[in-house]
């Protein structure tokens, strides 16, 4: 069994999904923010439980991280944010801002991906490399230079908060085994079409009020 600890946005997810993959359902995942990051991870290390534990797309306090290098138990944290450099000094932390090869800003996702490709837990295949590029180029910022690329890496993240992080991860994974990721339904395209309709008409109305006004 893993214990999985992710940030809550699409790069912290795109780790959940990767650790579905690898692990199936032997993988118990928690979602964290940085206000309560340390104390599911201490409330955790202070139990019996003995699973090996990942850390992606987010920190722990050096205080804590020491405390697990103190111990024997097997945890293995990976992270993109130059916040946590620091915890380069524990050799099961790896904490990388740019992509080794090409030099750019990485990702958690990508991060995490590599360490699985490498620990054979998952196989370097297209469909994985197409949706681990997605998820980076969005948290990045990528996506806003990239044109019909960058709308869809949007639509994506768009999806996520529109369907929910379940079914969500679901729609992800069941494209990625046929290969076919990202593959947007009618569905889908209609129900971005509507939000992005409300956004349109919500700045109409903002830009109406603001002309009234003067």
């Amino acid at each position: 069994m893993i214990k999985l600890f992710t940030h809550t946005d699409l790069d912290g997810v795109g780790c959940a999904i990767l650790a579905k993959l690898a692990f199936s359902t032997e993988v118990d995942i928690e979602y964290c923010n940085y206000d309560d990051i340390n104390t599911k991870v201490g409330e955790y290390f202070s139990s019996d439980l003995e699973y090996e534990c990942h850390i992606t797309d987010i920190s722990i306090n050096k205080e804590l991280a020491h405390k697990i290098n103190d111990s024997e138990k097997k945890y293995q944290l990976l992270d993109h944010h130059p916040t946590a450099l620091e915890l380069n000094e524990y050799e099961w932390c790896k904490v990388q801002i740019e992509n080794e090869d090409t030099h750019i800003q990485t990702s958690g996702t990508e991060l995490y991906y590599k360490w699985l490709v490498e620990n054979n837990y998952l196989e370097n295949i297209d469909v994985l490399n197409r949706f681990v590029k997605l998820v980076t180029n969005y948290d990045t910022w990528r996506w806003s230079t990239l044109g019909e690329d960058g709308l869809i890496c949007k639509q994506v993240n768009t999806l996520l908060y529109l369907y929910g992080r379940d079914k969500f991860i679901d729609w992800c994974i069941s494209d990625i085994n046929t290969h076919l990721f990202p593959n947007l339904s009618d569905s889908d395209k209609l129900i971005l079409e509507m939000e992005q309709k409300a956004i349109d008409d919500y700045v109409a109305a903002k830009d109406k009020q603001l002309f009234i006004g003067d």
